[in-house]
């Protein structure tokens, strides 16, 4: 079927025209313009004529054109690997719309950087031509949550000094040197006689402090860190057992450490979230 006979087919469709009429699609473009009005026809479809913003999970992006309609209706972006999403909070005119890219785009399995088109679909259903290709970055706008929106469950005090988001330099050394002097969500800190007479470390201690963030109002978490200072490499221990889901609005965050005589070892972790402009996560 050629192109203008598929652009009639839909246009029949959107009419509500009835299949007989809609048979006259196999005819020339003059015969169907004689059966129906085509400047009405393509005076119902939306046009984009320009687009900018920040294509990624939580970016804005404005889009303006012709024909949009007053009343709200979608917006799809649709990536290269055959992704669709609709965005969110429209600010919505006739000729100009406002849009944000969903932040839980990060729980797409195996998201990447790759092209993507927009399009609109006005809430009579009409569907723009597609804008595009643009750039799609897989990586998501950010913020740091800050450590008072984190909840301490348990913070082992099997060492001899225990710090658990109560430490003023609990990175040690990372933050000292100002290299991850920003916002930390969580810290945490175990020494095992470090700094007194010897023969006051006795055996090695261990355990597991746990946090929890929960996020609301469409936030979402979107990428996390951890650091560690360990003052005897070879001896103390430090991991991070679990984190934060991408997209996922609650987790418990867990940290293993082991910490032998006369030793410290210091912990600190960021997380990012993304979500809806102008509201709070909490």
């Amino acid at each position: 079927m050629r192109r203008y006979q598929i652009v009639w087919l839909v246009a029949f469709v959107l009419l509500g025209l009835a299949p007989v009429q809609a048979e006259a699609t196999s005819h020339s473009l003059a015969q169907l313009c004689a059966k129906i009005n085509c400047p009405s026809v393509l005076a119902a479809f939306p046009v984009i004529e320009k687009g900018f913003g920040n294509i990624r999970p939580g970016g804005s992006v404005f889009i303006g054109g012709r024909r949009f309609g007053s009343a709200p209706g979608k917006v799809v972006l649709k990536l290269e690997s055959g992704h669709e999403v609709e965005l969110t909070h429209l600010e919505w005119f006739d000729e100009v719309i406002g849009a944000q890219i969903p932040c839980n785009m990060v729980a797409i399995p195996t998201l990447r950087d790759q092209k993507a088109t927009l399009r609109v679909v006005t809430k009579g259903g009409a569907v723009s031509t597609a804008w595009g290709p643009v750039p799609f970055f897989a990586n998501a706008v950010q913020v740091l949550l800050p450590m008072r929106d984190t909840k301490k469950i348990t913070c082992v005090t099997d060492a001899q000094y225990n710090h658990c988001n109560d430490l003023a330099d609990a990175g040690g050394d990372l933050v000292a040197s100002g290299k991850y002097s920003e916002v930390l969500t969580l810290q945490g800190g175990h020494s095992n006689a470090w700094g007194t007479g010897w023969g006051a470390g006795v055996g090695t201690d261990k355990g597991t402090d746990i946090y929890e963030y929960k996020l609301a109002n469409g936030w979402v978490f979107v990428s996390q860190d951890f650091k560690k200072v360990i003052s005897e490499a070879k001896e103390g221990s430090v991991s991070f057992v679990t984190g934060c889901p991408k997209g996922g609005t609650s987790c418990s965050a867990s940290v293993s450490w082991t910490v032998t005589p006369w030793d410290s070892v210091y912990y600190h972790s960021r997380v990012g979230i993304c979500g809806p402009p102008g509201t709070k996560w909490k």
